[in-house]
């Protein structure tokens, strides 16, 4: 995914946390942070997510992610389109961080994943008591491993 584009719904303010800080360097120490005191309705709001196009389909085999910081649960969602309705969760993290805390965490998809968009969406579930002092997601590095979907042939 080095160099893939990606967005996020929301980005830090006054800082150099970008989501293509994720896929686009593999450097360790930049980061994507979805979260500031800025961010429109962050008390009821604690969804945050960050998308990337890679730009073809691919069959996607492994992950890493890095964050510095989670409060919350995630899940690494798949999508031929990118549309809402078209998501699909492949891998769910849902041991609750209740306080912004560092996770590193990796693992494999089914062998046959296939994704045009991959996208990390974080949570705090609903019936959960939030006693963290703010809803914190911050990532440094979220790599996936696979291969190019191969263009299929066609009989003249």
């Amino acid at each position: 995914m080095l160099g893939k584009e990606a967005t996020a719904d929301y980005t830090e303010r006054g800082a150099n946390c970008g989501p293509a800080n994720l896929v686009c360097d593999g450097d360790e120490t930049t980061r994507w942070s979805g979260f500031d005191l800025s961010r429109p309705d962050w008390q009821n709001n604690f969804t945050y997510w960050v998308v990337i196009d890679l730009g073809g389909k691919f069959t996607i085999t492994d992950f890493y992610i890095m964050f510095e910081s989670l409060t919350g649960t995630y899940s690494i969602q798949v999508s031929d389109t990118g549309e809402e309705e078209s998501w699909k969760s492949v891998y769910v993290y849902d041991d609750v961080n209740y306080g912004p805390s560092a996770l590193t965490d990796e693992g494999s998809f089914d062998s046959n994943t296939t994704a045009s968009f991959i996208r990390v969406l974080v949570e705090f579930p609903e019936d959960e008591t939030f006693s963290g002092q703010y809803p914190f997601v911050s990532i440094y590095e979220f790599e996936c491993y696979g291969y190019a979907e191969e263009a299929e042939e066609t009989a003249d």
